[in-house]
């Protein structure tokens, strides 16, 4: 049985949020199950305790690749944060005894899965996205198992064993409440909008949303727009709010905003795509330029090519936004995106981990 795992990785919340699934996967297994999470002091540190999961830290950081005199700096010392994270990880491991260590993706998972390796303790790597990131890419000949979220990054990874998981998601997705939303903002029965640019934001969604919302709203169109925290201010005080617009800095209730959208406008990071995959939601994906290896044109074209959702490359979307929200709902195509969503075959992804976990330790 299931006693005591490692969870590793970080970097980003497209990391954070499937190892929080995956241990609490585990976690419904076996409630007794010790679950300490290795990671940099990064911003997953509150979510994972807010979780309330244990956590310790080590002392790396990813290779910058922005060419700058600070980033040059960061990079030369990476070669020591790479020694001191593998002393760290060796003794953390020591002293907990895991029976299987897990990555997530995310530079902080390296030193922690090369010592596991290194100690013959069975390693997993699950890949979120289409295109694996580079901790991943490196490590994957080196681990038992890797669990792959998106079908496409089999081509990609050259490893012993893979398994295609999906990716988890989080269950409240599913319990969303349409009513409960619609009275808190004051919305109606109309068509509506969800625009997602991430707790961060996405620049490129709030301007083109700002110049086309008025024009949004005279046609009939409610709009949920969760713009990011460091954009809020800004827009705060440039968007007239009124009646059919929902602005907010980060969306809490996000279950019942997704129960509210009739499309989703929103960047293409892995776990994104696979909520509206499991939810079946029709959107217009808008790959970020600003991601390693351009992985999420590879996430967004996991839907596209079956014609189960719309891309807009990022430098087109001020232009094209207006065009495609008008295609969809008036050339009865968003109902073609809903019954190829609806085609689409998703794994029974908990119970493929647990067992695939399972099997590795026994």
């Amino acid at each position: 049985m299931l006693k005591k795992v490692i969870i590793t990785g970080g970097g980003t919340g497209g990391h954070v949020f499937p190892a929080i699934a995956i241990a609490n996967i585990l976690k419904k297994y076996n409630s007794e199950i010790d679950i300490l999470f290795v990671t940099a002091n990064g911003m997953e540190v509150p979510i994972i305790q807010k979780n309330n999961f244990p956590l310790k830290n080590i002392w790396i950081s990813g290779f910058y690749r922005q060419i700058n005199l600070k980033n040059i700096l960061r990079n030369l010392t990476l070669p020591l944060k790479l020694i001191v994270s593998r002393y760290q990880a060796h003794h953390i491991i020591k002293e907990f005894q895991p029976q299987v260590v897990i990555g997530v993706g995310g530079y902080a998972a390296y030193p922690t899965l090369q010592q596991a390796i290194k100690k013959n303790i069975p390693t997993v790597i699950q890949e979120q996205n289409a295109y694996p990131g580079m901790t991943n890419r490196m490590l994957a000949p080196h681990v038992d198992l890797v669990l792959l979220g998106n079908e496409l990054a089999s081509e990609k990874l050259n490893c012993k064993r893979k398994v295609y998981s999906g990716n988890p998601v989080r269950k409240n997705i599913f319990e969303g409440n349409k009513q409960k939303f619609c009275q808190k903002y004051g919305l109606e029965n109309k068509p509506t909008l969800l625009i997602l640019g991430g707790s961060l934001g996405a620049k490129t969604l709030n301007v083109a949303t700002l110049n086309h919302y008025e024009h949004l709203l005279n046609e009939g169109f409610q709009i949920i727009w969760q713009c990011g925290n460091i954009y809020y201010e800004e827009l705060k005080s440039q968007v007239k709010i009124q009646k059919g617009i929902v602005l907010l800095p980060f969306i809490e209730d996000m279950p019942d905003a997704y129960a509210c959208a009739d499309l989703v406008i929103s960047r293409a990071g892995a776990m994104s795509v696979s909520e509206l995959m499991n939810l079946r939601k029709p959107s217009i994906l808008v790959p970020s330029p600003n991601v390693a290896d351009d992985h999420q044109t590879f996430n967004a074209r996991s839907l596209a090519d079956y014609g189960a959702a719309i891309t807009i490359p990022d430098q087109l979307l001020n232009s094209k936004l207006l065009e495609q929200i008008h295609f969809l709902f008036h050339q009865n195509s968003l109902q073609q995106i809903q019954n190829q969503l609806n085609m689409l075959e998703l794994p029974d992804t908990e119970n493929i981990i647990l067992t695939e976990i399972q099997k590795l330790v026994s």
